[in-house]
């Protein structure tokens, strides 16, 4: 969900590089990896979040609930409803 988000972001102008540019970027510098998580198990996750209806945050959010794993986003909105989001510019 992550790699469609980043494109789609690429695509509306809101990233200058491709998502899989910024994708492998973020898997050198901070060890991103593809979660393996079944896609069930996230949509039940999902399912339980009620504080936005933007559907790549409910998912990038419940894939790592799911995974037990930080968050790492610039987005305040989610590290403001999620306590193991966090930013480090």
């Amino acid at each position: 969900m992550v790699a469609l988000e980043l494109e789609y972001l690429h695509e509306i102008g809101r990233l200058r590089d491709k998502g899989a540019v910024v994708l492998k970027q973020l898997v050198s510098s901070v060890g991103v990896q593809m979660a393996l998580t079944p896609f069930p198990t996230v949509v039940e996750e999902a399912l339980k979040i009620r504080w936005t209806r933007d559907p790549f945050d409910r998912f990038i959010v419940a894939q790592a609930i799911a995974e037990g794993v930080p968050l790492l986003t610039k987005d305040k909105r989610i590290r403001d409803h999620v306590a193991t989001a966090v930013w480090a510019p």
